[in-house]
């Protein structure tokens, strides 16, 4: 009976000593071979819900492809799109991405509205108004700016060419743009939509106070138009 124990255990041990060889080896031939992936990285700024995944990588080369990247590095990002990025063409990317920053999954899903509530600075509310080129300093306002309010209203006035005179009083100064149309104002700073580009709205973070002077100027038809101020002025 002993004898047959011993034999048991050496059977045991024999095929431990071969699992821990077998492990070893692998363990050798995957750091001499490597399993590699292909990750994407942005070659400039990309503006949210402006273009598709497929556009992105092909005629407008804004995602190039990252290749022969170790798959432990991309394992340990789990966000990263990878090689197998079939299902993602067709996603808009909704999300701004960073010139080198990697394409993520959480760059093709759309802001909440928790994450919108969030990203209101404290003390502040957000008041929207409708704006053309002229308005919108030739649309080169964007999220993250600074700019002053004119309200631009009519009056009768014989003193005047054609009989109108044009008042332009101040109505706020240094607010705060939180978005443009629906492109919001972003935490790490990337320009979030290229200057220029047309939109319809712009949405301020404002004041309580601030807030209550722009709903009298659209209660009296006043015109709202726009200066864009250096961020470096006091």
């Amino acid at each position: 009976m002993k004898g047959k124990m011993l034999v048991i255990v050496a059977i045991l041990l024999g095929v431990v000593v071969v699992f821990l060889v077998n492990s070893r080896f692998k363990e050798y031939e995957d750091k001499a071979n490597p399993v590699l992936k292909v990750l994407y990285k942005a070659a400039a700024d990309i503006e949210p819900g402006v273009t598709t995944v497929q556009t992105a990588l092909g005629e407008a080369k804004l995602l190039q492809p990252v290749k022969e990247v170790p798959a432990s590095f991309a394992n340990a990002n789990p966000d990263f799109v990878d090689s197998e990025i079939e299902w993602a063409k067709k996603l808009t990317i909704t999300r701004a991405i960073r010139a080198g920053d990697f394409l993520r999954m959480s760059h093709l899903q759309a802001l909440s509205s928790a994450e919108v509530v969030a990203a209101i600075p404290d003390g502040k509310v957000l008041y929207n108004i409708k704006v053309d080129q002229q308005t919108s300093v030739g649309y080169l306002v964007g999220p993250g700016d600074l700019v002053d309010v004119y309200a631009v209203s009519t009056k009768p006035d014989p003193g005047q060419p054609g009989g109108v005179a044009i008042e332009s009083p101040l109505l706020a100064s240094d607010l705060l743009v939180f978005a443009v149309d629906a492109t919001m104002l972003t935490r790490d700073g990337t320009r979030a939509r290229r200057p220029g580009t047309p939109y319809t709205s712009v949405t301020f973070a404002v004041t309580t106070a601030e807030h209550a002077k722009l709903l009298a100027a659209a209660q009296r038809s006043a015109k709202l138009s726009l200066t864009l101020k250096s961020k470096k002025q006091g």
